[in-house]
């Protein structure tokens, strides 16, 4: 019987744990895209009847803003990473390349294209500005799609069974 008690007080503590932690680790999202889908997901599924054009409309017209500043995020986060590796690849630069296999010309070619990326480095090449407005680049993240679809369904479910327990 002990035992029992001591699971059901650690399954209690892992929910309250579980429902602690940010949106983020819900979803995978940034939290303000996943407050702009939450709160915004009952009026697009009132006014767009099919589900699939609803949740095409609330991640990419509704939402497309926070998805994009979160975009953005990731992208010069990215950045800041390659621009650490060129860094170091660039202090190293100067130092002779021994070939581990291949020819001359194949350390040659190393050589050039490293001192191609250092020149690229000095020029700000591989930065976005910061004054560069954020975009929605390709197709949005899963988990926006699959929380906006989720959302949209116990909406539509509930208000067709209005006995069911959300």
């Amino acid at each position: 019987m002990r035992l029992g008690t001591i699971a059901t007080v650690f399954g209690l503590a892992l929910v309250c744990l579980a429902a602690s932690q940010p949106a983020r680790a819900e979803t995978g999202l940034d939290p303000d895209t996943t407050d702009c889908i939450r709160s915004n997901a009952a009026k697009v599924s009132a006014t767009i009847p099919d589900l699939d054009k609803a949740v095409t409309f609330l991640v990419e017209k509704v939402c497309a803003e926070p998805l994009a500043y979160a975009n953005a995020a990731r992208i010069k986060a990215r950045q800041e990473v390659l621009a650490q590796n060129l860094q170091t690849l660039c202090a190293d630069a100067d130092k002779p390349i021994t070939p581990k296999t291949g020819s001359d010309a194949d350390t040659r070619q190393t050589k050039d294209t490293t001192n191609y990326l250092c020149r690229l480095r000095q020029t700000n090449a591989f930065r976005t500005p910061d004054d560069a407005p954020p975009t929605l680049v390709g197709a949005p993240p899963a988990a926006a799609i699959s929380l906006a679809a989720r959302l949209l369904i116990d909406i539509r479910a509930s208000h067709s069974n209005p006995d069911r327990q959300r």
